[in-house]
């Protein structure tokens, strides 16, 4: 009898999930960058700035998702509908956003770093399942 707790589907999933947290870092961290420059330097507000961060980062992280963390080529359908597994990870960070900045009075350079947090598991599973279909 095979005394290990994990199998190797779960070891696999598991090895997917920390890869996909790693890429996620550099994605916040990319997209976090990019929403500090739109409102610094540019002086757009918070939500302007959100948009245009969110969507500077989508391009690397679908490449380094691909490549790194579920190990497929890339073409353009999957290029395409990438952006799609980012709605609801999207929203959750939108209106998260506003919410720890509008009602709750949090600083806008705090707010998206915690609403990232609660938002990532999410995408990932929903990543997961477009890339790899």
């Amino acid at each position: 009898m095979d005394k290990t707790f994990i199998t190797i589907k779960d070891r696999s999933n598991l090895v997917e999930f920390m890869k996909y947290t790693i890429v996620g870092c550099i994605n916040t961290a990319d997209y976090y960058l990019s929403y500090l420059i739109f409102m610094d330097i540019f002086k757009f507000s918070y939500r302007i700035s959100f948009v245009l961060g969110y969507v500077v980062s989508i391009v690397g992280s679908y490449f380094f998702n691909t490549y790194f963390t579920y190990k497929q080529k890339p073409n353009l359908k999957k290029f395409l509908l990438f952006p799609l597994t980012y709605v609801p990870n999207f929203i959750i960070q939108y209106f998260g956003i506003i919410l720890l900045v509008d009602k709750i009075n949090m600083n806008s350079k705090l707010a998206p770093v915690i609403t990232a947090l609660v938002a990532t598991p999410i995408t990932f599973f929903v990543m997961k399942y477009v890339i790899k279909k």
